[in-house]
């Protein structure tokens, strides 16, 4: 009788000791959690003109630049060779790619003349 107590002595120990370790490790983990609140957040957009305007600038920029397109018109760069292949078209996969392998049907887009409404009543 003695052993059922001190059992139920220990288990209550353990259950209190799993207790504190768990509190600490959840108290640990959330330490540095910012707490939740239900303010609107505020964007500060006051820089964003300093950014645009660079932007802007760096666009002006890039439409005063002018290419020079003679080179193509030279001998040289004519007599380049071109050492590509040509890429034969490929048949395209089956139409229905869910479809079971080896089956060519394929199915209907809508439904046929020979369902009726009671096909669908079950869906009502």
């Amino acid at each position: 009788m003695k052993e059922r107590g001190n059992t139920t002595k220990s288990l209550l120990i353990a259950v209190a000791i799993l207790g504190a370790v768990g509190f600490g490790a959840y108290a640990y983990i959330n330490r540095g959690a910012p707490e939740a609140t239900d303010d609107l957040i505020v964007i500060d957009t006051s820089g964003a003109t300093g950014v645009d305007g660079d932007l802007l600038q760096a666009l002006q920029q890039l439409r005063v630049i002018k290419l020079d397109t003679t080179i193509f018109g030279e001998p040289l760069f004519r007599s380049f060779l071109d050492f590509g292949t040509e890429i034969t078209p490929q048949p395209r996969g089956r139409q229905n790619p869910f479809a079971p392998v080896g089956s060519t049907s394929v199915a209907p887009a809508g439904p046929t003349s020979s369902s009726t409404q009671s096909d669908f009543s079950l869906f009502q």
